[in-house]
């Protein structure tokens, strides 16, 4: 396929921020090429360059530069494509003369200018560009953006301490949900759901063939809603029907508390939430009834959260 998206480059030193957004127009099958000139170095090869661009079928120029960064100017200056500045950080005032250099444009020769090292919102904003025209890429790009939102969704369920479902981990094993524990007290132990079930239907929709993602979104729902889950047992001749009414599933940010030897206690911490105190608490207070007189806390990999309670 031809390139309809050129990602130019200053020098090859900017390709470890540029990469970000080459993969991004690849994950979203844009067609691009990248390349590496210099305003001052090649300054020649540069105006070729961006006066045959849109002959050759490129529809959007992507340019990142530092320090001077005169290369999205100049090539803005010789086509009448859309360019995209991103300002590379790197020179002793962190990327913000880059950033000045392309935003500060003279009238007539714009340069859409993202944040310094904003190589991904460089592509995003080509492909809502691209998109215009493009109905399949157009849709594409919605769902991408769904997802950021439900990654932001799942991020504040983490940190809340809670969500609404039937309360059971599981993994997808030969293409089917095998659950791998069940939630004490959850809603799913409390009609009899067991771990090494397997799910094939909610709400007669199968599960069989899907994502961890998409059963996910069969299995979570509103509290007090119901959810039927027809499951496969072994040593059942026939798949068993359990009406599930979802509820509140706690999430621990503490994943580990006990004691190494006779005095020290360890607790490890995977984020901050908003029950992580009296999680802490609670841990500290067994630890203490059992003798513990130092602490060891872990923090590796912990993936942050709200501040006030760190």
């Amino acid at each position: 396929m031809k390139p309809i998206v050129s990602i130019i480059m200053g020098s090859t030193s900017d390709l470890p921020v540029m990469e970000k957004a080459a993969k991004l127009l690849d994950e979203m099958q844009v067609p691009f090429e990248m390349n590496a000139l210099s305003a001052h170095r090649t300054p020649e090869a540069v105006e070729e360059f961006a006066k045959g661009a849109a002959e050759r079928g490129i529809k959007v120029i992507i340019a990142a530069a530092g320090m001077a960064a005169a290369l999205p100017g100049v090539i803005a200056a010789s086509t009448t494509l859309p360019v995209i500045g991103v300002p590379i950080k790197g020179s002793v005032l962190d990327g913000v003369d880059a950033l000045y250099s392309i935003i500060q444009m003279p009238p007539g020769i714009p340069v859409a200018t993202v944040a310094i090292n904003g190589a991904m919102n460089a592509a995003i904003l080509a492909i809502q560009m691209l998109a215009l025209s493009d109905a399949q890429l157009a849709n594409s790009l919605a769902q991408y953006k769904q997802g950021l939102k439900k990654k932001i969704e799942k991020a504040n369920e983490d940190l809340k301490g809670s969500f609404s479902g039937i309360g059971v981990s599981f993994r997808m094993e030969h293409d089917s949900v095998t659950i791998m524990s069940v939630i004490h007290g959850g809603p799913a132990e409390k009609v009899g759901i067991l771990a090494g079930d397997r799910i094939i239907s909610a709400n007669g929709v199968s599960l069989c063939k899907m994502n961890s993602s998409e059963v996910m979104k069969h299995l979570k729902g509103q509290k007090d809603s119901e959810v039927i889950l027809e499951i496969i047992r072994h040593g059942s001749k026939e798949a068993l029907s359990f009406n599930v009414i979802r509820g509140d599933i706690p999430i621990e940010s503490i994943d580990a508390s006990f004691l190494i030897d006779k005095e020290i206690g360890y607790i490890r911490v995977k984020n901050f939430g908003e029950q992580t105190y009296a999680e802490m608490l609670t841990a500290l207070a067994h630890l203490h009834m059992n003798g513990m007189k130092s602490l060891i806390v872990d923090l590796r990999g912990n993936r942050g959260g709200y501040m006030h309670t760190a």
